[in-house]
């Protein structure tokens, strides 16, 4: 009885690892990545319902500049939570790691059920004042994409995460940019 009960157990991961994202989640990561050319990767942990994404910055970034980032990030998100009436203010964690010595890798840690479209706004845009000229952006999303296009995208983000709270993304995910294109898998 035991290995019968095993062997369905081990079917059933199977099939799981073999499970395609489902659709919402899929475009919730891409519009994200096309909404946000400031993003390099993003990595969503359905277990903990964790969203980090991950920022590139060229050459140095000091411990006091990290720290900068962060500190304006989490509290120009709690005044912005706080106008919005929420009491409860959100865990964000803000880190750094460096990649060989051209380049730091910034990483955003949330809830993604808590997260709201203004709140990656405010993000990109004090990760633009913050780095400056050294914050790597995608040079294809601007070069390829119309108005029409990024307006698409900015209603389909804001569409999807608004759903998240409710729905969240089953499946953990990973989204990252490749030679101008967005590409979302399992992770």
């Amino acid at each position: 009885m035991v290995w019968k009960k095993w062997e369905a157990f081990k079917q059933q991961v199977e099939r799981m690892a073999h499970k395609e994202p489902d659709r919402r989640s899929v475009q919730l990561m891409g519009s994200m990545l096309v909404r946000y050319p400031e993003i390099k990767t993003a990595v969503y942990d359905a277990k903990t319902y964790q969203l980090t994404v991950d920022l590139e910055v060229k050459g140095e970034v000091t411990q006091q500049k990290l720290q900068y980032f962060a500190n304006m990030l989490i509290e120009s998100i709690k005044t912005h939570r706080h106008l919005e009436g929420y009491r409860e203010i959100p865990g964000i964690e803000v880190s750094a790691n460096r990649i060989g010595n051209e380049a730091v890798l910034v990483h955003v840690a949330r809830d993604i059920r808590k997260l709201s479209a203004a709140e990656m706004d405010l993000m990109a845009d004090l990760a633009a004042e913050c780095f400056g000229k050294d914050l790597q952006l995608d040079p294809t999303v601007e070069d390829t994409m119309e108005d029409r296009t990024i307006t698409d995208q900015e209603q389909l983000f804001d569409l999807l995460l608004q759903r998240v709270p409710d729905f969240p993304p089953e499946q953990s995910l990973i989204g990252y940019r490749e030679m101008g294109r967005v590409v979302v898998y399992n992770r």
